[in-house]
């Protein structure tokens, strides 16, 4: 009986845990990646959207709304993309085709960079007139062989200054990354099935 016990408890915990860390892809009807939905960073769940209408100001404002507040942590959010949301699946090839991503689609770098802000900076000093900010960047290459046969560079994220008044709208290669706390529930379908699960361990533990 402790061994069906047990197992059913590491059942239970692995769908459950499989069915909220999903990430959920958020396509445009003409197949390009718009954001995801259900990031897992750390031990949350977040929103991503892709954002490239203007400068950093026309986006996060004056001061500026971080949602991410330091280096650390910026790196994990960056690698949060490149391991849930910039991949080859069935709704695109994100990974592969770097032009897929919003803002990217025209880009001329074969990559598409998205950039977390986390902190404005000016020779050390952080003042709101600021003409740098520290972003972590999610740098996604395309798979393209170059004429010797070989991918252009590695995919991969980092730490960078960028300039505070770049505007990501005219800049094809890059784009801003504005994360939100996520509000995707665990399905009702997943409680169910946890539920159903736990009185069968109430029935093996009587027996």
């Amino acid at each position: 009986m402790k061994q069906i016990y047990c197992s059913l408890v590491f059942l239970t915990a692995t769908v459950m845990t499989q069915a909220t860390s999903a990430a959920i892809l958020n396509v445009s009807g003409s197949g390009i990646l718009t954001g995801a939905q259900n990031v897992t960073v750390g031990t949350t769940l977040y929103d991503v959207e892709f954002r490239d209408n203007g400068d950093f100001y026309d986006i996060f404002g004056d001061p500026p709304a971080w949602d991410v507040h330091n280096y650390n942590t910026a790196l994990i959010f960056s690698m949060a993309l490149m391991q849930q949301v910039f991949l080859d699946g069935p709704q695109g090839a994100f990974d592969s085709d770097p032009s897929l991503i919003a803002g990217c689609e025209s880009t001329t770098t074969n990559a598409c960079i998205a950039a977390t802000p986390f902190r404005l900076s000016q020779f050390g000093q952080e003042i709101l007139s600021s003409n740098s900010i520290f972003a972590s960047q999610a740098i996604n290459y395309t798979i393209a062989l170059d004429s010797a046969g070989v991918p252009p560079t590695i995919d991969g994220f980092r730490n960078t200054a960028v300039p505070s008044l770049v505007s990501f709208a005219t800049f094809s290669g890059g784009v801003f990354a504005d994360w939100s706390p996520s509000a995707v529930p665990i399905p009702a379908a997943v409680w169910l099935f946890g539920s159903g699960l736990l009185g069968l361990i109430g029935v093996a533990r009587r027996k």
